[in-house]
């Protein structure tokens, strides 16, 4: 997701877990067990959003350093109970670029994920996810996108070390947009399971979108436990 305009969504103050609904639900999952392993394609339209509202952390960020960007990838936990909310608990930080660095843009990150109990959806269990989001105030041009047709190669001609350090070159970059991001985190996922890199195979497929996580399962077989 690229965040280009300066549009102030939400503001993070407060506490992370001023909501009393968040206890409540923690206290429910305490009584009822976990539930079902939500999907990706359950959440994604609760997620999207989500993600928007981080807008005014970047832009808090912003007037400290106007040319700041980077991928800040969020490690959440997700609890749905359907008669009380989506939990979200931010677990983590996987970032590259300066953006990622600030201490501060992290904790308003945080804030954010966490400050409210959102909307629930239908099906009551839980699921971890790497949340990717990009923010650049560069134009979204497509001059990096040599590095997929590199990384693909790579997996077509099962060079899986050199498939994996192109497309971790190119995910590290806020120049490339959505679809060639997606297409990169298939290629580290891939790579990764046949290189038998358990904790990256499992990396890629936490930060998959749903139609590229069936790829990385299938490339892994049962080795990393997906």
């Amino acid at each position: 997701m690229k965040l280009l305009a300066a549009v102030v969504v939400v503001f993070c103050v407060g506490s992370a877990h001023a909501d009393p609904k968040r206890r409540q639900i923690e206290d429910a999952f305490a009584r009822g067990g976990p539930g079902t392993k939500l999907t990706k394609t359950e959440l994604r339209p609760a997620m999207k959003k989500i993600a928007p509202k981080l807008t005014r952390c970047y832009e808090q960020a912003r007037a400290k350093d106007p040319e700041t960007s980077g991928v800040v990838n969020t490690l959440l936990s997700i609890k749905n109970e359907p008669k009380l909310g989506l939990l979200l608990t931010v677990t983590g930080f996987d970032t590259h670029g300066p953006l990622g660095e600030s201490a501060e843009f992290r904790a308003c990150a945080t804030s954010t994920f966490e400050a409210t109990v959102w909307p629930a959806i239908k099906t009551r269990g839980t699921r971890d996810v790497i949340y990717p989001i990009t923010f650049t105030t560069e134009p979204l041009i497509d001059k990096d996108s040599s590095i997929v047709d590199t990384a693909e190669r790579g997996v077509k001609d099962a060079r899986w070390a050199d498939a994996l350090a192109e497309a971790e070159r190119g995910l590290a970059l806020p120049t490339l947009d959505g679809p060639f991001r997606r297409r990169l985190i298939e290629v580290g996922g891939v790579a990764a399971c046949h290189l038998k890199n358990a904790e990256r195979a499992r990396h890629y497929y936490a930060l998959a979108s749903p139609g590229f996580e069936e790829r990385i399962l299938a490339a892994c077989g049962r080795f990393a436990d997906l």
